[in-house]
């Protein structure tokens, strides 16, 4: 994949985007919302365990990984062209807030803030990316 390829997907910290509205059509609808475009790519923060977001225009995937356990998923939602929610697990139902800051990704709700660095989508270790 090149580096092109990689603003066609959005990486996270063990999540998987599903748009709202599109029924089973990979198609979305009109009212289905999208994610700006600064946002779009594949972004990666180290912290207690290690995120990467892939970001497109109609999905949002977050993977995770925290040493030795192997890398997940987590399903989110897209509700605007900056903000998601978490359909599953801890955070579900919370709100997060996108934006681009000294060209970093600020993922922030009312109890995290975390900031990204663009990646390439090949520096997401495969062992993610084929969950």
């Amino acid at each position: 994949m090149n580096r092109s390829d990689t603003y066609w997907f959005l990486l996270g910290i063990g999540l998987t985007v599903v748009t709202t509205g599109c029924g089973s059509s990979d198609t979305p609808s009109s009212s289905t919302p999208t994610v700006l475009s600064e946002f779009i790519g594949s972004w990666q923060n180290t912290a207690v365990i290690t995120n990467y977001w892939v970001i497109n225009e109609n999905s949002i995937i977050n993977y995770g990984k925290s040493p030795p356990d192997p890398c997940g998923k987590q399903n989110v939602t897209i509700l605007s062209e900056t903000t998601f929610s978490f359909s599953e697990g801890t955070g579900a139902g919370e709100q997060v807030t996108m934006q681009i800051v000294n060209n970093q990704l600020v993922l922030q709700s009312p109890t995290i803030i975390a900031t990204h660095s663009r990646i390439n989508y090949s520096d997401i270790p495969e062992s993610c990316t084929s969950l």
